[in-house]
């Protein structure tokens, strides 16, 4: 051995005897009932942990030291670890209104209290509809403080029992949400029958049609209803008193030839209620169209079978008398064939796509020749579609094949519309 070897050796041993003479003036570990618990290691001599690192070959500016802490930054915004985190006290969440009418406002206002020992900050109030607003706000609770939410619902528009919701977002650790509740009952100050609108249903072009809506004062002052208009010159409105501020008659009639496919008119009618200086009806029809062609989207699958047979219907509406002249398909492989139904008012026209026959992408066109001045020409289309599609359930992955029966719907006659929900006025 070197006489450099010896020295280290020695200086080992002698590192060694001072930790343990250290070790022994620290007196005896205490023992753990049944059980050998880890404990931070006794720091050694710096001239023990210097031999350390030789022997292990590491230099000291390889080895973090262990008590070292990353500065704090400057004007990062924390709790203090011994504080205790905010507390928000509320004494309800919720509150009814009971009944009201339809032309009234209702405010509120709901209150929370910091029994915390430092401000909370409120970051968001958000409500569950348009129609309930909140008024203006603190943004912090000091401690020991009562902060205050006022709110504001209207009720026009709106009837039955309805609830709505209020949601405050704080910076509370125990409350990072609080929501209330605001829930009543609305009353219609005017009751109205059959409905709250006047539907035609489906009509005919020369059809002229009258429905009768009553209208109903259910409050305790007399309200009077002074007129009534309406924005189409497809309808035509009057109002009758049945009993004075009490009840009324809204008339409503078509007047035709009705030219929109679809009529929707708003109907106005002026009273002396201050709340409600307007009430607004709306009135729906739908009209059939002079000739109709059904289905006017024909979907055919890709790949069959057999051939693929479907018809189109033509049929004229009552009082007009038409003739299918022509039918021509762009595609010259699609076969097609006309029959009568009804002389003058009904056709149909029998496509078939052969076996093996794939339409383009973009689909084939129908073309009809009628002997009609308005309506000469009617046009449908047959698009193709996949009758059978496959995908892996993940990409890429080597799993069984999903496979989805798909068949798209075909278009049918249509049929008149129900009466819309109106946006509240």
């Amino acid at each position: 051995m070197s006489n450099q070897g010896r020295g280290i050796v020695m200086l080992a041993a002698v590192g060694m005897a001072a930790a343990l003479a250290m070790g022994q003036a620290a007196g005896p570990v205490p023992a753990t009932a049944g059980r050998v618990t880890a404990s931070r290691p006794t720091a050694t001599p710096s001239i023990g942990r210097g031999l350390e690192r030789r022997a292990a070959g590491t230099r000291p500016w390889d080895v973090a030291h262990p008590t070292s802490r990353p500065a704090a930054r400057s004007g990062a915004a924390s709790r203090p670890a011994t504080s205790q985190p905010a507390m928000l006290r509320m004494e309800t969440t919720q509150f009814d209104f009971g009944k009201v009418w339809d032309t009234e406002t209702v405010k509120h206002t709901f209150e929370m209290t910091n029994a915390g020992s430092q401000a909370v900050a409120i970051r968001d109030v958000h409500t569950s509809c348009g129609c309930t607003k909140p008024e203006a706000y603190e943004r912090q609770v000091a401690p020991g403080a009562t902060w205050k939410l006022p709110i504001e619902f209207i009720a026009k528009g709106r009837r039955g029992k309805t609830s709505k919701t209020i949601t405050v977002t704080t910076d509370d650790p125990g409350s990072p949400q609080v929501v209330f509740l605001l829930e009543g009952e609305i009353t219609p100050r005017f009751d109205m029958k059959p409905g709250t609108a006047v539907n035609f249903g489906s009509l005919q072009r020369d059809a002229a049609e009258q429905k009768t809506l009553n209208i109903i004062n259910q409050g305790e002052q007399a309200v009077i209803l002074k007129g009534a208009k309406v924005d189409t010159d497809q309808l035509r409105v009057s109002l009758r008193e049945v009993e004075a501020g009490r009840k009324y008659d809204l008339e409503v009639q078509t007047v035709p030839p009705l030219k929109a496919a679809k009529i929707r008119g708003k109907i106005t009618v002026e009273t002396d209620l201050k709340e409600m200086p307007e009430l607004v009806v709306y009135a729906h029809a739908y009209v059939q169209p002079r000739i109709s062609l059904m289905p006017q989207i024909l979907m055919v699958p890709e790949s069959g079978e057999h051939d693929f047979r479907r018809r189109f219907v033509v049929k004229a509406a009552a009082g007009v008398t038409i003739h299918v002249k022509d039918v021509k398909v762009s595609n010259p492989k699609v076969e097609t064939k006309l029959e009568t139904v009804r002389e003058g008012a009904e056709y149909q026209i029998w496509v078939t796509v052969p076996v093996g026959q794939s339409l383009p992408a973009g689909g084939d066109t129908i073309t009809i020749t009628t002997d009609d001045a308005e309506m000469p020409v009617l046009t449908a289309t047959m698009r193709p579609y996949s009758s059978r599609m496959s995908r892996p359930l993940v990409a890429g992955a080597s799993q069984p094949m999903r496979t989805l029966s798909s068949q798209p719907a075909v278009a049918t006659m249509p049929v008149a519309p129900q009466a819309e929900a109106e946006p509240p006025q």
